[in-house]
């Protein structure tokens, strides 16, 4: 699809990206960031089978991504401020111990937990079946959590 087609099918749909967003943070400005850095996402990706699809995808992605950032602060009197150095200490560690899963596997949860690839677009980039993959990313998950008791 031409870049003239994806701007008019953006235009077109634009309100209904900006009520996802707003459905998930309730908040016009963090909205409109959102639906903004999808935007930018969509038009800046060459190959896109679907972009209507693939633009609601994005802003969900940023959308979440907005909201757990806002999770990450914590309010202090007027100002604000990041959590506490225990829970940044928490993150370190977890990324730590899934630095050491097996490639594979440490592949897998890097792509599920933090890019938000779905069991379905794994299966197709890894060219397993859908249920290998979940069966890994389960097997990943309780190394990591096993690991993570064993070290409190």
């Amino acid at each position: 699809m031409k870049s003239a087609e994806k701007r008019r099918l953006l235009e077109a749909h634009y309100l209904d990206f900006f009520g996802l967003a707003m459905a998930i943070l309730r908040d016009a400005d963090d909205a409109r960031d959102a639906v903004q850095d999808a935007i930018v996402r969509v038009l800046t990706t060459r190959k896109i089978d679907d972009v209507k699809s693939y633009t609601f995808r994005c802003v969900h992605n940023a959308a979440i991504d907005i909201y757990r950032h806002r999770l990450r602060l914590v309010p202090l009197g007027n100002n604000i401020s990041y959590q506490t150095d225990e829970h940044e200490e928490r993150l370190r560690e977890v990324a730590r111990l899934r630095d050491e899963l097996p490639e594979a596997l440490k592949a897998l949860v890097e792509l599920h937990d933090e890019e938000d690839y779905t069991l379905e677009e794994l299966s197709v980039m890894t060219n397993m079946p859908v249920m290998t993959v979940r069966r890994r990313l389960d097997e990943a998950h309780a190394i990591l959590k096993k690991r993570m008791e064993e070290e409190i």
